[in-house]
């Protein structure tokens, strides 16, 4: 299709034709190009709303997976209860939706808060976060940094 189009402006013999097409060309790349970028934006957007309502709906389901004495015990609850099976992998989403949040806002605190609120839910999860390092693997080196300096601003460096 390239060489069609350049064939076709090759013929038009005008340079102030060339320079029309040309500036067609440009124009039509850059309105692709933001509107590729606004599709993006908005399906990490609603990926973010989703990761959000489903965080929502396992904490209405199961109270305890918010329940601070709950967190606050981890992990002295016995491996393979069920209870704490389901908050291992609550806490594994918690803290993917962080991410997905975390990127999308470039790593900008403030503007995580206007889409969830992540010091309280560093704050409520941190000791699942802290103790078993493969926790952490998974997630970028930044992210990760992000998350112990959330936790250490939240706590006064205690945990």
């Amino acid at each position: 299709m390239e060489t069609q189009v350049l064939f076709v402006l090759a013929e038009s013999g005008s340079s102030a034709d060339l320079t029309v097409a040309l500036a067609g060309v440009i124009i039509s790349a850059i309105v692709a190009w933001v509107t590729a970028r606004r599709t993006i934006a908005g399906d990490e957007r609603r990926a973010l709303r989703e990761g959000n309502m489903r965080l929502m709906e396992w904490a209405i389901a199961y109270p305890f997976l918010e329940t601070q004495a709950f967190c606050d015990e981890w992990p002295s609850k016995p491996r393979g209860d069920e209870d704490a099976t389901r908050y291992e992998f609550y806490c594994c989403h918690v803290f993917n939706v962080l991410e997905q949040c975390w990127e999308f806002c470039d790593g900008d605190l403030d503007k995580m808060k206007h889409i969830l609120y992540p010091d309280e839910l560093i704050k409520s999860h941190q000791r699942w976060w802290l103790h078993d390092p493969l926790n952490q693997e998974a997630y970028k080196v930044p992210f990760r940094q992000f998350v112990t300096s959330r936790i250490h601003a939240i706590t006064g460096g205690e945990v």
